[in-house]
């Protein structure tokens, strides 16, 4: 899958470790809860991305797996590839990723919205907060930003 294949559509994309379970996982329910308030004349005009930020843990199952447990089965398309093919990525985006010693994967944790024309617009970065009030500042802010650069139609 390439970017370009989903021209005409805006993306929301994340860099998620497909064996966080800390992070990661607010990542993804902020960009769920974003989506889900918009109107969904204009949310079937967004396209959810994760591209696996893990270069360790590639395969296929891993991310099917952490997608099921997370709730994002068919709500999204969580990418991965070999480990060179996700550095290159990560290099493309800007995206500090790196695997410790011990396997801790440390990277940004990021959400960008790219526009239907390709353009990246908006960075956001997930707060370390499971309090709901950063959560749903968190929501409205993505949500706004997913609804200043919808495609037109």
């Amino acid at each position: 899958m390439t970017l370009a294949s989903l021209q005409g559509r805006e993306v929301a994309l994340a860099f998620i470790d497909s064996r966080c379970k800390t992070l990661c996982p607010l990542t993804a329910t902020i960009m769920y809860n974003a989506k889900a308030r918009l109107e969904p004349v204009a949310a079937q005009h967004i396209s959810l991305v994760a591209i696996n930020a893990n270069p360790a843990a590639t395969s296929i199952t891993e991310v099917q797996s952490w997608s099921i447990e997370h709730g994002m089965l068919h709500q999204w398309v969580f990418l991965t590839g070999t480990s060179p093919q996700l550095q290159t990525v990560y290099h493309l985006y800007g995206i500090y990723d790196q695997v410790s010693s011990d396997g801790q994967v440390v990277h940004d944790p990021s959400i960008m919205i790219i526009d239907a024309q390709g353009h990246e617009r908006l960075y956001f970065e997930t707060f370390s907060s499971n309090s709901q009030a950063d959560l749903n500042s968190e929501e409205a802010g993505l949500s706004a930003g997913m609804k200043q650069w919808l495609p037109v139609h």
